[in-house]
């Protein structure tokens, strides 16, 4: 459930405010007075849930209990590696009704994830369950995502253990992520041709690459692709989700001019915005390089419509204080705040009062509001365009994502490069840089066409399951890949940006592609 947080006047202050330096007769202030930590606390019988969990790059979604109880009998086909923490072997083995076999390992935390990115199956307390690990269901049931469990009594797979913390299903909510949107090109023709209605864009289902041919006017292998079935899957994931957030590549334009395949300039048309409000996005960035195509009233004009629409946006405005004022929503009782921003084009940003313009990553606006904004939300998200088209992340990009999650962002989900982009863990802290493509017409390679849908669990304020769902658009409709068929090409490309030799999520070694993909 998302509640909007009213807020139409307020404006994030762009330096800090002035402290008296004494009381007023002068005289210095007393010194305050430590506060205590807080004792944590203490350890008491809980009923937890075991989440078997896997190498995070696995396409496996879920396990049989048939093939728990043979996992921890020390019988499984499949795992030769299994593990379960030291403190809670015996309960694990017994909720399960089996006697834990000899030749299952045991250990911490640290343990069970490095057997796990090595190809082991670990079981761990749900509350230890952190993003760089698959979590599985258990037959039907799962503990995340969109098809979660909502009462816990129904997980099979519970013990009672010595723990500080309990497990509370109802703080489980799901954030949908997707890439670039906009409708004009080849997208407002595929419109066109499949019936005029912008609908048309969120009713794919599945797709697969049929050949490759040689070549595209860039010199790259290009795919022939075609449907699979399962319309409408990808419009239920969105609408399906707590909150979905993507970022409108584009200027909105009344009766919007069609620009030919090869113009750079992108306007949409106001009827798009109401599809992709029915598609079931909550949120859409205003802040990037084509957000001004159509001249400034096309920026104001997204704005208006996205208002009047009730979707949440962030990323520019009139003035550098309300471009970079974050979208404040509650989404199941949580306060989140989404930081919007462009690095890309510096002749959209604002700059004065009075002018219209985006939201700068690069002025150090995104890290002020995080730092006057984190006491008083639970969620901090920032959603940067940035980067270098069809080239994999830059140094800067390192720098910002470090910059903003040591001033307390939680996550960064980002876009720009038109790629599946690479994953950045920067001590515990997730940034998802590139969500590539979501509707768009860049058809003349494969990496072009396979964008993400990235689901993530969030439990309370803290992500704990990161799922990604591969997509390879069919005549500008977002399509899902088969994730152990065409989508491992996107987990390719993936791996390939993921700071090769940095990003310790386990999986097989990254490719080298050089400069750049082949196809």
């Amino acid at each position: 459930m998302v509640t909007v947080t009213p807020s139409p006047t307020a404006q994030v202050v762009t330096g800090p405010t002035p402290t008296p330096n004494g009381t007023p007769n002068g005289t210095p202030p007393p010194s305050p007075t430590p506060t205590p930590s807080p004792t944590p606390p203490p350890a008491g019988a809980v009923s937890m849930p075991f989440v078997p969990v896997i190498n995070f790059w696995s396409t496996q979604t879920s396990i049989s209990m048939d093939e728990v109880k043979a996992a921890l009998q020390g019988t499984s086909a499949k795992y030769s590696t299994i593990i379960v923490p030291t403190d809670d072997a015996q309960a694990i083995a017994a909720a399960a009704g089996v006697t834990l076999g000899t030749t299952v390992q045991q250990g911490a935390v640290a343990d069970i994830i490095a057997a796990v990115k090595a190809g082991g199956l670990g079981f761990m307390r749900a509350t230890d369950v952190e993003p760089d690990v698959r979590a599985l269901g258990i037959d039907d049931a799962n503990l995340f995502g969109e098809g979660r469990i909502k009462d816990v009594s129904q997980w099979p797979l519970s013990a009672t253990v010595q723990s500080s913390t309990t497990w509370d299903q109802s703080k489980n909510w799901v954030l949908v992520s997707a890439g670039d949107i906009m409708g004009d090109r080849g997208v407002r023709t595929a419109v066109e041709k499949n019936g005029g209605n912008p609908s048309y864009l969120f009713k794919g289902g599945t797709s697969k690459v049929d050949a490759l041919k040689c070549c595209s006017f860039f010199g790259y292998q290009y795919p022939v692709v075609s449907r699979t079935g399962n319309a409408g899957a990808v419009e239920k994931m969105i609408q399906n989700a707590d909150f979905a957030m993507a970022n409108l590549e584009s200027g909105v334009v009344v009766n919007a001019p069609l620009h030919p395949p090869t113009s750079f300039t992108f306007t949409t048309d106001p009827s798009y915005l109401q599809a992709v409000k029915d598609g079931g996005f909550d949120f859409l960035s205003n802040a990037n390089n084509h957000a001004k195509n159509g001249g400034p009233k096309a920026l104001a004009t997204a704005i208006s419509t996205l208002d009047q629409l009730g979707i949440l946006h962030a990323g520019a405005g009139v003035g550098p204080a309300a471009a970079a004022a974050p979208a404040i929503t509650t989404i199941d009782g949580e306060k989140v705040a989404i930081i919007a921003c462009d690095g890309v084009n510096p002749g959209y940003w604002t700059k004065a009062p009075g002018q219209i313009g985006t939201n700068s990553c690069k002025t150090g606006s995104v890290t002020q509001t995080i730092q006057q904004i984190r006491s008083s939300v639970d969620v901090i998200i920032v959603f940067p365009h940035w980067g270098i088209e069809y080239e994999p992340p830059v140094a800067y990009q390192f720098a910002m994502a470090k910059e903003w999650f040591d001033a307390g962002a939680d996550m960064i989900i980002g876009s720009h490069n038109h790629f599946p982009g690479g994953i950045y863990d920067y001590n515990g802290h997730v940034a998802m840089l590139s969500m590539g493509n979501f509707i768009f017409d860049q058809t003349f390679r494969q990496t072009t066409l396979q964008g993400l849908v990235v689901e993530t669990t969030w439990y309370g304020s803290k992500p704990a399951q990161i799922w990604v769902h591969p997509l390879l658009n069919v005549d500008s409709q977002p399509n899902f890949a088969d994730p152990n068929g065409d989508g491992q090409w996107a987990f390719e490309v993936m791996k390939w940006q993921s700071v090769p030799g940095k990003l310790d999520w386990g999986g097989t070694p990254a490719p080298d592609f050089g400069n750049t993909p082949p196809k």
